[in-house]
C-alpha cells in the first residue's frame, strides 16, 4: 500500500491514474483480508504489467508479484474478512482404526 501512496503523490507522465487506483484497491483488499485470493491476483497481474512495460523497480515489482501469486495460493488468515465472513476451513483428518 505504501508504494501505491508513493505513486498517488508523484504520478509520471507514462502510468494511468486507473492503475494507481487499481493498485490501491487491491493493496486495501489484502490489507484487510478481503477477498484475498483475488487481490492477490490482481497484485500479482498488476505489477507484472509493470515488469512487462519497464516501468518501476524491478526488484521490488518481481517480488510484490511473488507475494501476491503467493497469497492468492494461500488463502486468508484466520483474523482476514474473509474468514469472519465465510469461516475459516479446517481439514479434519479421522484416526485410523487399528
Amino acid at each position: 500500500m505504501g508504494e501505491a501512496v508513493t505513486r498517488i503523490r508523484a504520478i509520471p507522465g507514462s502510468e494511468s491514474v486507473v492503475y494507481i487506483v487499481l493498485l490501491t484497491a487491491a493493496s486495501l483488499a489484502v490489507l484487510t483480508g478481503y477477498r484475498t485470493r483475488i487481490a492477490g491476483v490482481a497484485t500479482a497481474a498488476l505489477e507484472v504489467s509493470l515488469l512487462v512495460f519497464g516501468e518501476g523497480n524491478l526488484d521490488l515489482d518481481a517480488l510484490l508479484a511473488t507475494l501476491g501469486v503467493a497469497l492468492a495460493l494461500m488463502g486468508p488468515g484466520a483474523w482476514s474478512v474473509d474468514a469472519r465472513l465465510s469461516g475459516w476451513r479446517r481439514i479434519h483428518i479421522p484416526r485410523r482404526r487399528q
